[in-house]
Order: structure tokens, then C-alpha cells, then sequence
């Protein structure tokens, strides 16, 4: 398996109000971390990477294996994150999950997302999650037929039917590490952001390609009226089942 993944557990959380590491926070006794690490498992990965930070150390402590490899950064943002962790990546193609947004992903999910990027013959494939309701997430314009990443919508809040930005990836390593390490800080917080660098990639006419994530597989955990959101759904849910 020519793969490798990239979980991202560098940030602070700060909108999350919590003196708990971000990607540590708990619904109902579940880290947000645990899924996709229990995930990364089930593969033949050539390499599993976490990337922290001094905020997030307590993660390597908890979570020391032969199976992950950990990369400590300060946090300056997501592409960043992702090119320090890019020197012990040896595969052609990396996933990369924003552990803050990866608790409801499935097996299925993974292997389709590399099934269509490998297909598609993609530079970077970006994941967009349908969602249901108004939320302050910037969502994708797409070719409904080729699935060509088009661009990002500016504004920032999507209605029912929209898809947005989910915090899952699948891209070529030499791609990324040539299109992270050139893109600009945001001029608002000084941070590299993951979508600046599709979005410069889509202005080169690289094949930047949409990947459908289903409403029920993605949740945003930002806030902490997001969290409680996220408590009372996966509570039902597993009521119901």
C-alpha cells in the first residue's frame, strides 16, 4: 500500500474553551483523537504521523506505539503542520485528518477517498462534507460531473445542501511538499492554512478534485456549544442502535 496518513493534533483550541488538549476533549468518554487512530490501524500504512505541539505533548505519552510516529511543531497551521511532518513520509500518496473532525469517519470513507484520488489521478483531493443545517463553514464549488475542485465560496456560513471544508485530504507527497512550502501566511493570523494551498493549486490548473464525505460521517468540534451538539447527537445515535 503506496500510503501513508498525517493526523494533525497540534492546535490549542482556544475557541474551545478548555484547559484539555483539543484533540483530548472527550464525547461521551471517547477522546476526539481515538477514532481516526483506531482507524489508521486497520490499514497497511507505510507510515502513521501525529503531529502535536507543546499544547497537545500529552497525546505522544498517551498514544505511544511502534505504530505511530510522533512529530512535535509549534503551531503555525495546518500546511505547516503537514510539511514538517513530510521528511519520514517514503509513499507516493498521504492521507491527512484533522483529528478535531475525524470522529464519525468510517473505514469505507478512507478506502473510497483513495480509491477515487488514485482514479481521478489527483494532485489533491479535498473533502467536502454535505451538511444539514446553517453553519459558519466556507463550502465548495465543484464540476457536478468531473468532480474538479472549482474553488471556495468567501463567505463564511453555508446553508442545507452546501458541502464544506471537513478536515480530510488525500494528496500526492510531491505535490504537497511542493505547494505547501511555497504558500503565503493568511494576513489575518499569520498562520499556513491547508486551503490556501488547494486554492492556489486550483488557480495552476493542477487536478484538484472534491471527495463527497456523507452529512452523517463529519462533525465540526470548535466551540463548546458545538461540542455539546456533538455529545447529544452521538448519545442518540447510539441510543437508537
Amino acid at each position: 500500500m503506496n500510503w501513508s496518513i498525517i493526523i494533525l493534533a497540534a492546535g490549542k483550541g482556544t475557541r474551545l474553551k478548555t484547559t484539555t488538549p483539543k484533540p483530548l476533549v472527550p464525547i461521551l468518554g471517547t477522546p476526539l483523537i481515538q477514532p481516526i487512530l483506531d482507524l489508521s490501524s486497520q490499514f497497511d500504512f507505510a507510515k502513521r504521523i501525529i503531529v502535536t505541539s507543546e499544547y497537545t505533548q500529552e497525546i505522544e505519552t498517551i498514544y505511544s506505539s511502534e505504530l505511530f510516529t510522533f512529530v512535535r511543531t509549534e503551531p503555525k497551521g495546518t500546511a505547516d503542520a503537514v510539511l514538517q511532518a513530510l521528511p519520514h513520509i517514503t509513499s507516493d500518496n498521504i492521507l491527512i485528518a484533522q483529528s478535531d473532525d475525524s470522529f464519525l469517519y468510517t473505514q469505507q470513507l478512507l478506502c473510497d477517498l483513495m480509491k477515487q484520488h488514485d482514479t481521478c489521478q489527483s494532485d489533491f483531493t479535498v473533502g467536502l462534507a454535505a451538511i444539514t443545517e446553517e453553519i459558519e463553514y466556507r463550502s465548495g464549488i465543484w464540476g457536478p460531473e468531473t468532480q474538479q475542485l472549482l474553488g471556495i465560496r468567501p463567505e463564511k456560513r453555508s446553508q442545507p445542501g452546501d458541502r464544506v471544508v471537513c478536515g480530510l485530504y488525500a494528496g500526492k507527497a510531491t505535490w504537497v511538499q511542493s505547494m505547501f512550502s511555497k504558500i503565503p501566511a493568511s494576513p489575518s493570523n499569520g498562520e499556513f492554512g491547508i486551503p490556501t494551498a488547494f486554492l492556489q493549486g486550483i488557480e495552476s490548473e493542477d487536478d484538484i478534485h472534491m471527495f463527497p464525505v456523507p452529512a452523517n460521517q463529519w462533525m465540526g468540534v470548535n466551540t463548546p456549544q458545538e461540542l455539546e451538539k456533538a455529545i447529544k447527537s452521538i448519545d442518540q445515535s447510539r441510543k437508537i442502535r
